[in-house]
């Protein structure tokens, strides 16, 4: 049996020996044949061989056998002992073993074959083994030497190659650009180089990280040609890198991106690219570090001062040894700091430069690939931050450093840099704006970028101090101030201390507006000092008794301290208010609580003493119970005009209270607010107790009508509180309003000679209806209320001064006359008792239309239309000269203009003086000279051309009000020749005041008044006037107003003129010609004039926020038939800005003329439809090009980074827009480098040479805000076709689902889908159903897109179901409901959110949740934010929202796919008609579904059907939509759109409840409109009027037919259904539409010629409105005393 466990390592060995293996076998020892030296193998080997020979070995074998036979006998011996001992066990093994010997056969077979198979193999693998062996060495050995051959064959083609290349490398010439054939050949060169030394480099497995090869590689080296020619390749290198480093500095100098760009490619291939960029980065920082350094060395400074002074004084020069001091003398100083700060703009400009090469050279690593990855990438791996973050760390910490070494070792310094700081802000915002081309830095109001603040935070130690004395000198003005009152002297604070205040802070802020963090931070100290004076303020008033008392004579102490103290809070508060205009909005957002605590401080004060007064004169009037007007009155009494007591009292108070409280106090127009509300309390109080006083006689009613005539003086007086005597402006009575026509009333109604007339509204309109009921009770026998209830006067007074609801005072008073109404009145109270329900019942009346809101008169659009489009007014016949003359202020100190006005010339024309050359004016010329009454220049942001003198401010305020009053009212015969009178001596005073006028904060709008009414010659002074100074204009806040004006009415007169119509002064200048006569230039020279002054500027101007908008303007101006915006703002668009039309409508701007309408013009809806047809406006020859060539200038001087920064700008966006459409407009949109092709960053481009286009980032970026969507819709709208299919299809296709549920890029989608043909419309709807299957335009309520999709396929006339089919999806409708349709439309709601809010279940998450692919995280929090922030500025209008109220977008998307066409809009409708007469009532109510019956009524694709069925569902309701407010509009559109049968079913079924209707507040107009009462009394005439039938025997009752009256028809209509146009109408529109009554249709030619008839003989009159009859007599009246 073999041995299982023999080791088979022995025979494996290649050393194995058969005759070792057998001797060692028999020694008893273990074979090892690879332990085992090569000598004892080859011993044992003899040894073997020789046994046959050698009898010494044959012994040695003997012995051996004699021991084995030995051993085996012995083994014996043991065995059968062994055996003898346990034979049983042995037996019993015997047994089992022969049992085992048959099954143990097959396996000893087996192992016999397997041993012979092994014998078998072990011959099969020694002798392979051997070959295999010897060919691998061979070819190890020939692989070595084919590497080498190979390497050594492409070292040579290599070498070879570098020859040719450096010999043309040599012989070709550079290029300045960069990109010259000697460039290229240098970096094919440096790759060759890179080459050859990879070829020479041998490799390292154990620093490559490889395994280690059997055969290593021979190195080139060992060749000896190889050898020979290194030099020559290291000699090749050094020229290359030579030649590379010289392109890098000549790049970096001369910032040549290209050349740059060819040197970085060189040192890649060289292998050099990271070292060369760290070398380059290192050498610029140590440059900017060392000119900071070098800058702020005070003794480099003291050596050039030094050497300045040394030049200066003498040519010989003596030799110091003494070292150069490092702080100046008192006689240098100033030498020393203009040294230190050219050294710094020269450290700017350095740094300046050192920052564009870096920049430059990130920008050029930035762009270079290789392969995917940039060199940037490749760079990076070496560098631990992107080279210009590096830049500005180093830049930072090297100005920290030093400007914290110079504040602690130089004193001089530190002062120098302190004070100056802000010129050295100014310095680091002319760096910003030099970089700001080449770099993304910005510093801005707006934005500041991270790098701008991180350099400006290393000066912050000189920042700190500048605040700290900045903060020094409010504090001052604050301490001087109040340093008298509280050093005991007894003088607080007054109006001009809190000027004082306001001014230094105002200075404070202005200083440092230049930069919006300094402006900041001087805010936030500015609102310290402004608690510390309203903290020390505070501490100051005195708030006892004494500061309330009103006994007189006199004022108390107490309220003089506080009446200047209040003045000087006051006075500081109103001169901060500028702030808020004037400074950015986080300026005002600072100072904004601070200034709001100096308003509640200041009024505290006021406010105690208005409570006060209120109580005195209360308890002066109530004194009037005590005077018996029952008497007679004393006739020395009524000569002599003296009043009642109480009334002498109050009179003498007034005076007490005007002359010694309210007038030491100065607080301006809160003064005027104040003395108005006085006045109408004391009115409304003595109204009051007046109307309860009796009894009551004929001569109590004279003595009270005194007492009223009284009071009126009184309050007359009160009015001029804190005026001087004589000034303009004084306020008049009629100022008080209502409270005042209530006063005359009053007066009126005690002398009333027909009781009746009381209960006349008309009568009555300006009193109270308590007062007229108090008056009737008192001339009847009734009780009044407080009289009933016990009460005193003053009681009652009290009790109507607490309940101020008026509903709450008629009822206590009815109350009190039912009380008294227990058994039967008499004739006499029944007559009063009828009167008082009478006028209960008006008030009642007129008290529900108020909270109602009154009904919008149909004619009211038509006649805002006629206004907005009047012809021009023909201007007053005056001779303005071009100039006027300039007097000087004579010795006699008189004002200018009041010497001329006394000598009858006109008034001198203001120029500013010459400038000085710096000398000022002696105390005795000032005091020896005239009065200068001429005030300096002040040439600032504010007044540019001077301050306006006051005289002159004050008269044009006058003329402001005068204006207000005439707006609006037409005017014939001598008003109107008053008003031009006017016009003319306004127009006087204006000369040589213009410029100044048309920049005062309080007189700009003026001037915007009066141009309207000036004509052309006059707009052409004015324009003559502004000269040279349109820049300053149009930069100035108010003046912008003005031009924008100047200009909208320039374009008129220029159109005048390019047809040869000129004013008549024309022609009188023309003959009065002459060398001393200025000529005034046309309209034309002007507006040429003006745009070559402002084309140099214009590209800055672009985003100026006041410039801009009056640029756009002129542009328009300049496109001839361009329609341009109307003066009244009203139509806002891309010129006005919302903030300027709001300033506009707060003060009232009309721009109408004054004078009065032309009596030409036409009238009623003439006039409105002439004013909406388009009209053509022309523009002269020498004017039609200058459009283009501004544009043309611009395209000059803006590049395409610019242009597409000014697109993202607030303010340039919008100038971007105009631009764009007027390069379309021109047909230069399809060239390069347009601004469309620059806007798109060269796709026009790429589509002139025909290559595709690849996507931009700019456009790509411009979904992310509202400025940049504005842009974006701009480019779809206006660009050519194939511009729109490129942008189409790399911005939007297969990006459109969620884009049309972004919040602001879905916009953007809309106006693009506008422009879509079948194929694009029907991509959309794909991908908007696979987002979602379109909900989220639902959830997100964002359905632009859909109505864009509706209106699109409307237009083309396709793709309708498609789109009707993504809107189903999009709400989730199931097929099985489509008649929920409209109302989850009208909602905006899924079917199921619409189910769940139906039957209150709670909402599932995925209801209300949008799909998280769809959204734009950063877009909807922004649109989220900007949602809070509208709700917050809404948030005293907001109102209580329901789930299910119609939403407006629902409403608009339904609305448009009413006017789907082919039956696809049957779906909509069925849906709306399967609704409940209930709901669609509800419909109908509603502001917003209003609109949709209207456009289901009156849209053209409405099939009759559904028009007829839907007037068929309101069948038996129609008195209940009447009867609504919004619901009689819808009725009203009924009766528009229904044909002769409809008009006759709904009118007879209204029939019977037509008084009803005629009773009702808004039914009455339906009831007019129908003709109900005509159809009941004479059916035939109403069939003829409405439904255009005429009666066989109609010529027979032409004669007996009254000639006039409300029956009588004007127009006669076919009985046929109008179609609007329109297929979204509101409904103010519709009811203006239908004011026209019947008459939209043509005339039976028998009709017209009996009109005609009508018309001819007057025969007939239009019918007149009751409520014009029933104002007739009182507008008579009114025009009578007008004349007078």
């Amino acid at each position: 049996m073999p041995d299982h466990y023999i080791d088979h390592q022995p025979f494996l060995s290649d050393r194995f020996d058969v005759h070792g293996y057998a001797n060692a076998v028999l020694a008893g020892r273990a074979y090892r044949p690879d332990d085992e030296p090569d000598t004892d193998a080859k011993a044992a080997g003899k040894g073997v061989r020789a046994v046959g020979d050698d009898k010494g070995e044959k012994g040695d074998v003997g012995v051996e056998l004699a021991k084995l036979n030995y051993g085996i006998e012995d083994v014996t011996k043991q065995l059968r002992q062994e055996i003898a001992t346990s034979y049983p066990l042995l037996l019993s093994h015997l047994t089992t073993s022969l049992a085992l010997s048959n099954h143990l056969a097959p396996i000893r077979s087996s192992l016999d074959s397997l041993s012979t198979s092994l014998d078998r193999l072990q011959t099969k693998i020694h002798t392979p083994h051997e070959q295999l062996s010897l060919l691998v060495r061979r070819l190890n050995l020939l692989a070595q030497a084919s590497d080498l051959t190979r390497r050594a064959a492409r070292f040579v083609l290599v070498c070879r190659r570098l020859e040719g290349q450096m010999a043309r490398m040599k012989g070709a010439a550079a290029d300045k650009a960069g990109e010259g054939e000697k460039e290229r050949e240098l970096a094919k060169a440096a790759l060759s180089v890179a080459e050859l030394d990879a070829l020479l480099k041998t490799s390292d497995p154990a620093v490559e990280g490889q395994e280690p090869a059997e055969s290593p590689q021979l190195p080139l080296q060992s060749l000896e040609f190889v050898q020979a020619y290194i030099p020559v390749v290291d000699k090749a290198k050094d020229t290359i890198i030579q030649e590379m480093e010289s392109m890098v500095f000549k790049g970096l100098t001369d910032l040549n991106q290209p050349l740059l760009s060819s040197s970085l490619q060189t040192a890649h291939n060289l292998r050099l690219l990271p070292d060369l960029v760290s070398n380059l980065l290192a050498d610029l920082n140590d440059a900017v570090v060392l000119r900071i350094t070098k800058a702020f060395d005070p003794a480099a400074i003291g050596r050039e001062v030094a050497g300045k002074e040394g030049a200066s004084h003498s040519a010989v020069k003596f030799t110091s040894r003494a070292r150069h001091p490092t702080e100046p003398t008192s006689s240098n100083q100033k030498e020393w700091v203009t040294v230190l700060w050219s050294r710094l703009e020269r450290v700017i400009d350095d740094v300046a430069n050192c920052c564009t090469k870096v920049y430059t050279l990130e920008k050029v690593l930035r762009l270079k690939k290789d392969g995917p990855a940039t060199f940037l990438d490749e760079v990076m791996k070496t560098l631990d931050d992107k080279p210009s973050f590096s830049f500005w760390t180093t830049l930072a910490k090297a100005f920290e450093t030093q400007t914290k070494e110079a504040a602690r070792s130089s004193s001089w310094m530190q002062q120098s840099l302190s004070t100056g700081y802000p010129r050295l802000l100014r310095l680091f915002h002319d760096f910003f704006a030099k970089i700001a081309v080449h770099t993304d830095t910005v510093y801005t109001r707006d934005h500041q970028s991270p790098e701008a603040v991180l350099v400006l935070r290393s000066v912050s130690t000189f920042e700190t101090l500048y605040l700290t004395r900045s903060t020094s000198r409010m504090n001052e003005a604050v301490s001087s101030a109040v340093s008298s009152y509280l050093s005991a002297r007894g003088n607080p604070p007054g109006p001009g201390e809190g000027v004082t205040i306001a001014r230094t802070i105002t200075n404070e802020l202005d200083s440092a507006r230049f930069d919006p963090l300094l402006v900041r931070t001087v805010a936030r100290n500015a609102s310290r000092v402004l608690g510390g004076l309203l903290a020390k303020v505070d501490g100051m008033l005195v708030r006892d008794f004494t500061a309330t008392s009103l006994i007189g004579p006199n004022a108390t102490p107490a309220q003089v301290v506080n009446s200047q103290l209040v003045g000087c809070l006051y006075h500081c508060w109103y001169n901060l208010q500028f702030v808020q205009t004037e400074f950015p909005n986080k300026v005002w957002e600072t100072l904004e609580p601070s200034i709001i605590s100096l308003q509640t401080s200041y009024k505290r004060i006021p406010d105690a003493l208005d409570v006060a007064l209120r109580r005195e004169f209360a308890n002066i009037i109530s004194r009037i119970h005590r005077v018996d007007f029952s008497k007679p009155m004393d006739p020395m009494a009524m000569g002599s005009g003296g009043g009642s007591p109480y009334m002498q009292d109050l009179i003498d108070k007034i005076a007490f209270v005007r002359s010694e409280i309210l007038g030491r106090m100065s607080l301006g127009e809160v003064m005027r607010e104040w003395v108005v509300t006085l006045s109408k309390y004391l009115i409304r109080t003595f109204l009051l107790h007046a109307s309860i006083a009796r009894p009551m006689g004929e001569s109590g009613k004279l003595k009270l009508t005194g007492d009223m005539t009284e009071i009126e003086m009184g309050i007359a007086s009160l009015l001029t509180t804190g005026q001087v005597q004589g000034a303009r402006g004084t306020m008049k009575v009629e100022r008080i309003g209502d409270e005042y026509l209530a006063l005359r009333a009053f007066r009126t109604l005690l002398f009333a000679n027909n009781i009746s007339s009381l209960a006349n509204p008309v009568e009555t309109v300006h009193l109270p209806p308590l007062i007229v009921l108090h008056h009737i009770i008192v001339l009847s026998p009734l009780r009044l209320p407080h009289e009933v209830h016990g009460w005193s006067e003053q009681e009652y007074f009290l009790w109507v001064q607490k309940h101020e609801n008026e509903e709450e005072q008629l009822a206590l008073l009815e109350k009190a006359v039912n009380d008294q109404l227990v058994g039967e009145a008499d004739k006499g109270e029944e007559t009063y008792v009828k009167l008082i329900r009478e006028v209960l019942e008006h008030a009642r009346q007129h008290q529900e239309i108020r909270k109602r809101g009154r009904r919008k008169p149909k004619t009211e659009a038509g006649a805002e239309a006629a206004t907005a489009g009047s012809a021009p007014i023909e201007e007053p016949q005056l001779e303005l000269a071009p100039s006027a003359p300039t007097d000087a202020p004579g010795p006699s100190g008189i004002h200018p203009s009041r010497a001329a006005l006394l000598k009858g010339g006109p008034r001198p024309r203001y120029e500013a003086p010459a400038p000085t050359t710096g000398q000022p004016q002696t105390q005795d010329e000032q005091d020896n000279g005239a009065a200068q009454w001429e005030r300096g220049p002040r040439v600032d942001s504010e007044f540019p051309f001077g301050v306006l003198d006051p005289d002159v401010k004050a008269y044009f305020r006058n003329v402001e009000d005068q204006i207000k009053d005439w707006e609006g009212v037409n005017s014939v015969g001598e008003e109107r020749e008053d008003r031009k009178l006017f016009l003319a001596s306004v127009l006087a005073e204006l000369r040589g005041h213009e410029l100044q006028v048309a920049t005062d904060p309080d007189t700009a709008v003026v001037l915007e008044r009066l141009l309207p009414s000036m004509g052309d010659w006059g707009r052409r002074v004015v324009g003559d006037a502004f000269g040279d100074s349109w820049e300053e204009m149009i930069r100035h806040r108010f003046g912008s107003h003005v031009a924008q004006t100047w200009f909208t009415l320039g374009a008129e007169t220029l159109d005048r003129e390019s047809k040869g119509i000129y004013p008549p002064q024309q022609l009188a200048q023309a003959k009065q010609g002459g060398a001393d006569v200025g000529e005034l230039p046309t309209m034309t020279n002007l507006f040429i004039s003006l745009v070559t002054s402002l084309l140099p500027s214009f590209p800055s101007l672009l985003t100026s926020p006041h410039a801009s908008p009056p640029l756009r303007l002129l542009l328009l101006v300049l496109t001839p038939n361009r329609a341009l915006p109307s003066l009244d703002g009203s139509d806002g668009g891309i010129i006005r800005s919302k903030r300027s039309n709001k300033y506009r409508k707060g003060h009232g701007v009309q721009g109408k003329s004054f004078v009065g309408e032309e009596e030409d013009a036409g009238k009623g809806k003439a006039k409105a439809k002439a004013a909406d047809e388009p009209k053509e406006r022309s523009v002269p020859q020498e004017l039609v090009q200058t459009r283009r060539k501004i544009r043309g200038e611009l395209m000059e001087k803006i590049d395409g980074a610019e242009w597409r920064s000014m697109a993202l700008n607030m303010v340039g966006s919008a100038a971007v827009q105009l631009l764009l459409e007027l390069e379309v407009e021109d047909g230069e949109a399809e060239r390069e480098l347009s601004l469309l092709d620059q806007l798109t960053e060269g796709l026009v481009a790429s589509l002139l040479v025909e290559s595709e286009p690849t996507p931009q980032p700019f456009l790509t970026s411009l979904h992310s805000s509202t400025t940049g969507t504005r842009v974006f819709e701009a480019i779809l709208q206006y660009s050519p076709p194939s511009c729109f299919d490129a942008i189409w299809k790399l911005y939007f296709v297969g990006k459109i689902g969620k884009l049309a549920g972004h919040p602001f890029a879905n916009f953007v989608v809309a106006k693009g889908v506008s422009r879509l043909e079948k194929e694009g419309v029907e991509n959309v709807v794909r991908e908007c159903r696979a987002v979602s299957g379109g909900k989220v335009l639902i959830k997100s309520a964002r359905t632009s897109v859909l109505q864009a999709l509706v209106e699109r396929a409307t237009a083309i006339g396709e793709c309708q179901m498609a789109v009707l089919d993504l809107i189903r999806s999009a709400i989730a409708l199931p097929d099985d409901q489509p008649n929920s349709l409209v109302p989850c439309l009208l909602v905006l709601k899924t079917y199921p959110m619409y189910q769940s809010l139906l039957t209150g279940e709670p909402v599932g998450a995925d209801d209300d949740e949008i799909p998280e692919e769809a959204r734009d995280a950063t877009a909807e929090e922004e649109a989220a934010a900007a949602a809070r922030y509208s709700a917050w500025q809404n948030r005293r209008t907001a109102k209580p929202t329901d789930a299910l109220a119609p939403n407006m977008q629902g409403c608009l998307l339904l609305q448009s796919m009413v006017g789907l066409t082919g039956g696809a809009n049957a779906i909509v409708l069925e849906s709306l008609l399967s609704q409940t007469v209930d709901t669609l009532l509800v419909y109908a109510s509603s502001p917003i579904a209003s609109h949709l019956l209207d456009a289901a009524l009156t849209n053209p694709s409405t099939p009759p059907k559904y028009r007829r069925r839907l007037m068929l569902s309101f069948q038996g309701r129609y008195r209940q939509l009447a009867e609504d407010r919004l619901g009689s509009r819808v009725a009203e559109t009924i009766w528009d759109t229904a044909d002769g049968f409809m008009k006759e079913k709904m009118a007879r079924s209204l029939l019977p409840e037509a008084t009803a209707l005629g009773n009702s507040q808004y039914g009455k107009y339906l009831a007019r409109r129908m003709r109900l009462f005509e159809l009941k009394t004479r059916p035939d005439e109403w069939k003829e009027a409405v439904l255009g039938l005429r009666h066989h025997f109609a010529h027979q009752k032409d004669g007996a037919r009254p000639k006039s009256g409300p029956g009588v028809p004007v127009h006669v209509q076919k009985s046929v259904p109008q179609a609007v146009a329109s297929d979204k109408v509101s409904p103010e529109e519709l009811s203006t539409r239908a004011s026209g009554g019947a008459g939209l249709s043509d005339e039976p030619g028998e009709e017209k010629k009996e009109k005609k008839k009508r018309k001819k003989s007057g025969a007939v009159d239009q019918a007149k409105d009751e409520i014009d009859d029933l104002f007739k007599g009182v507008e008579q009246k009114k025009s009578k005393k007008s004349r007078r």
